[in-house]
């Protein structure tokens, strides 16, 4: 099983702690974790609920930023809007406004609109 095989499975499995030594393991023996891995990681974090260490790895890696898939920039900006930090997942969709994305899902746009609407946020609702 190859490298980045290893890190979609550890996306979704339940074992974090697993996850982490893995990595750690990697990172000893000079294992260099691909920018698709680094969205796996990322998804994982997500998924366990993680989401200010998600947010963390995701807003420090210019690499991760600028060449993530749309899938996960819409799971995280889903995830903000759970969490109720709509001004961070504004935030986020201000930014891939800024860089040229054009096609941001109008599933996106509804999620964000309708959890800014049922929490009284003023500023998102007229954005």
């Amino acid at each position: 099983m190859s490298i980045p095989t290893v890190l979609q499975v550890l996306a979704i499995h339940p074992d974090c702690l697993l996850r982490d030594r893995i990595i750690n393991d990697m990172r000893e023996r000079w294992i260099s974790i691909t920018v698709q891995g680094r969205f796996d990681i990322i998804a994982g974090l997500l998924r366990e609920g993680q989401f200010e260490l998600a947010l963390d790895r995701y807003q420090s890696d210019e690499e991760v930023m600028k060449l993530a898939p749309k899938w996960l920039k819409d799971l995280l900006i889903y995830s903000l809007c759970d969490l109720g930090e709509l001004d961070q997942s504004l935030r986020l969709l201000k930014d891939r406004i800024s860089a040229g994305e054009a096609n941001i899902s109008p599933s996106v746009w509804y999620y964000q609109f309708d959890h800014a609407c049922s929490r009284l946020h003023v500023g998102l609702t007229i954005s």
